[in-house]
């Protein structure tokens, strides 16, 4: 009973800050929801920008809130997109911070465990990215599997446009770093500000530089 009424209280809680009507779409009017449990929900602070077409499958196990510490009257919004078959997994509790972006294009699957990113940052995945828990994903970060344009060698062979990213648990990414197509970043990794990603990223060590390369070996992080 005391469940039932905290999450009652939560939604009415919710229902203060976020659109109204986009609030009740997302969450109840959508039959490709597959929520795991009553409580999940997706949380639409002060009405960020949200797309979600009606063919995109939605399975959560937890919330995502959206525009979590938005300024008001910042303009600085959130954004949302799954395109037609797209998908999105989320297994915990993950926070969209003010003016971040997560787009997942056609066909794409995000998967997301319990973390977040913060203001500016952009998942843009139109292959498969799967982030783990405890995810610390800083300012301004951009995680992409995919490069935006074809290139053409003299061999005649071209780049392969999308590889998955695979983020393990417990990974902190410094403000204005930038991981791309085909990387894997261990767990506990220490990603610095700044750094480009092209490779993959052992487990408990620091990277940083353009592109990324080992600085430390055997850390942990808190």
């Amino acid at each position: 009973m005391r469940e039932l009424v905290n999450y009652l209280r939560a939604l009415y809680n919710d229902l203060i800050v976020c659109g109204t009507l986009k609030y009740i779409q997302i969450n109840w009017l959508r039959k490709e929801n597959q929520f795991v449990s009553y409580q999940s929900r997706i949380r639409n602070l002060f009405s960020p920008a949200v797309h979600i077409d009606k063919s995109a499958v939605i399975k959560l196990e937890g919330t995502m809130t959206l525009n979590e510490g938005y300024p008001r009257n910042s303009g600085k919004k959130s954004v949302l997109i799954l395109e037609k078959k797209s998908k999105l997994s989320l297994v915990g509790h993950f926070k969209v911070y003010y003016g971040a972006e997560v787009c997942v294009y056609q066909n794409a699957k995000l998967e997301l465990g319990y973390g977040y990113i913060n203001a500016g940052a952009q998942i843009r995945c139109m292959n498969h990215i799967s982030i783990g828990n405890q995810c610390a994903i800083g300012r301004n970060v951009i995680i992409m599997d995919y490069d935006a344009h074809e290139l053409f060698y003299n061999d005649g062979k071209k780049n392969t446009i999308t590889s998955p990213v695979i983020i393990g648990n417990h990974v902190w990414i410094g403000a204005n770093a930038m991981i791309l197509k085909g990387v894997s970043i261990g767990d506990n990794a220490v990603i610095g500000a700044g750094a480009v990603v092209t490779k993959d990223v052992p487990s408990n060590t620091v990277v940083a530089g353009v592109p990324a390369i080992v600085l430390k070996e055997g850390i942990h992080w808190k």
